[in-house]
């Protein structure tokens, strides 16, 4: 079984020698569905991309990422049980590190990025409105004067 909590609780091991260890751990040639989740995340950070200026499939995206997130410990669980039908070792520990790593750090950063966004469409749209405003403001004083 693969400990990742042991891996982790290593005080000895720079941040790079965990994540080598943790590569080296996972048999990457007979895990499809670990290729699978790296297809799905780079799928939903393509959609992410091409639906920038969409709103509402933003929105959409963060609900899925957040409930994906939450229900991460029973899905973790639930692996824990049932490896064997679908991996060639036992990655689940009862910490969640493996599933945390492959699955909640990409979505989590997807969501950064969604939220980045919307950050910076709000101060464009503050600072269109404040010229706007300024711009108004000049012409009211204009006809005044």
């Amino acid at each position: 079984m693969l400990n990742l909590s042991a891996l982790f609780e290593s005080e000895q091991w720079s941040l790079h020698e965990h994540a080598q260890a943790f590569v080296a751990a996972i048999n990457w040639k007979h895990e499809p569905w670990i290729w699978a989740i790296f297809c799905c995340h780079l799928l939903l950070l393509l959609v992410t991309l091409l639906f920038r200026s969409s709103l509402v499939i933003q929105g959409g995206i963060l609900v899925i990422i957040t409930l994906a997130v939450s229900l991460l410990e029973r899905i973790n669980r639930w692996c824990a049980g049932h490896w064997q039908s679908f991996a060639t070792q036992d990655y689940f520990d009862q910490s969640g590190w493996f599933l945390t790593i492959v699955v909640a750090v990409p979505l989590m950063l997807i969501g950064v990025l969604i939220l980045f966004r919307a950050i910076y469409d709000a101060s464009s749209l503050l600072i269109q409105v404040k010229k706007m405003q300024f711009t108004q403001e000049q012409k009211e004083k204009q006809k005044k004067e």
